[in-house]
């Protein structure tokens, strides 16, 4: 039975602003039977940076979303800069920071290794595999970087009348090599 729809989303951008599409899908139900019963949908480059999102219709499924992020900021910072002051993840979609990027700080060199130091506030409570951090030489080609193994927390800093610890990490890289990271987070 063919029951055509109009799906609507909505979405928060990081400077707070609104953003919509919609996609009309074309209604057909029946299971693996009815290939053609798939359809690909594309959001609109409104929809990046954003950090909540909304569907309001019931009656269809979803299924293969491919999520990326393709900004540098807020949610990712470069080595060697300083983060901008709306550098937040909100990890829940309720409207509230849970993470604030402090930045990249001065880095240390020894011999033929660069230690790079980067630094996030976040929510006290919060697991470490909440979030995930990226390295890329070029800014675009991105990778996780694993805890213990590809960097160590240096110090971490409780703040209980706020309810926040700040960690700074350590990343030791090739010194001949530019690096930047980003903070995502997990899936």
């Amino acid at each position: 039975k063919k029951q055509p729809r109009t799906i609507t989303f909505t979405g928060v951008t990081h400077n707070n602003s609104t953003v919509s599409t919609s996609f009309t899908i074309d209604g057909l139900f029946g299971g693996a039977l009815l290939l053609g019963a798939f359809q690909t949908f594309t959001f609109p480059s409104t929809f990046r940076d954003l950090v909540s999102a909304q569907v309001t219709i019931d009656g269809y499924a979803m299924d293969n979303l491919v999520f990326e992020n393709v900004s540098v900021s807020p949610t990712s910072v470069s080595a060697n800069t300083t983060a901008p002051t709306d550098a937040t993840l909100d990890l829940d979609a309720d409207g509230t920071p849970d993470v604030w990027i402090v930045g990249s700080g001065a880095s240390s060199k020894e011999g033929t290794l660069t230690t790079h130091h980067f630094t996030y506030t976040r929510r006290t409570g919060l697991s470490d595999s909440a979030v995930i951090l990226q390295s890329s030489r070029d800014g675009t080609t991105w990778s996780g970087l694993t805890a213990g193994l590809d960097y160590t927390v240096e110090s971490r800093a409780t703040d209980a009348e706020r309810g926040r610890e700040t960690l700074r990490l350590n990343i030791p890289t090739d010194s001949a090599t530019p690096w930047q990271f980003r903070l995502l987070s997990a899936p």
